[in-house]
């Protein structure tokens, strides 16, 4: 099978197991770009196009683990509050005593479901954003917003976190690019450069604020640490 056939197989099985169809073309652009990168750094070592596809494909991952994790990582905007609010505006337009009359009949009924409806949202968007509010950063947030000091692009930046942290910390493609989509939500970086090959990022004021707070946090840790362990940590 030829090169650009078993990439484009490999990124249809793992686009075919997230559920947010609008975002299949990003993932798989962004995918494909990380594929390349990886096998035009082993043809220029010496493999032929073929083989150097073949160990890029397996490097990047098995495509039932990364589409479950992309699917994790992007999930749709939720349309059911809104749904919610238009259909409270459109019983609102009910006349005064109609509405009285509605309200008297089963108000504490739809006081409790609406209740239980907001609860049960916030809890789901919650898990699934999961976006940063100021406070501890998790490792891969940390290394990311380090690594991005200098602008750079997924694949490259794989290798600069693995540098950094001395390969204590692998990011595999799925990881990466979900931690990428959640920070670029959430202000911390930016796109400097999308060519249409691949998208460089950058960190932004917010992120910079944000490393800075994180790494006070931390060396406040350490300080801790070696008042109370001592010789213990030596």
């Amino acid at each position: 099978m030829p090169s650009p056939d078993k990439i484009n197989e490999y990124l249809i099985r793992i686009c075919e197991q997230v559920r947010w169809r609008e975002i299949r073309p990003r993932i798989e652009t962004e995918l494909r770009d990380h594929i390349l990168d990886q096998r035009d750094a082993y043809m220029s070592k010496g493999l032929n196009e073929d083989a150097a596809t073949e160990r890029a494909i397996a490097e990047t991952g098995d495509a039932a683990m990364l589409g479950s994790q992309f699917d994790r990582a992007h999930r749709p905007p939720q349309k059911s509050l809104l749904a919610v609010t238009f259909t409270l505006l459109a019983i609102g337009l009910l006349t005064r005593r109609a509405w009285k009359s509605l309200v008297d009949k089963f108000g504490k009924t739809l006081y409790y479901y609406a209740t239980r409806y907001i609860a049960w949202h916030n809890s789901v968007c919650g898990r699934c954003n999961m976006s940063y509010k100021g406070g501890p950063m998790t490792e891969a947030m940390y290394y990311v917003l380090l690594a991005l000091m200098n602008p750079s692009h997924g694949y490259r930046l794989m290798h600069e976190i693995a540098e950094a942290s001395q390969g204590r910390v692998r990011m595999g493609p799925g990881t990466l690019y979900g931690v990428l989509t959640r920070m670029e939500n959430d202000g911390l970086i930016s796109v400097a450069l999308d060519d249409g090959r691949r998208k460089v990022y950058r960190i932004t004021q917010d992120g910079t604020e944000a490393l800075d707070a994180e790494y006070r946090r931390l060396r406040a840790m350490v300080r801790d640490g070696e008042a109370i362990g001592g010789a213990a940590h030596e």
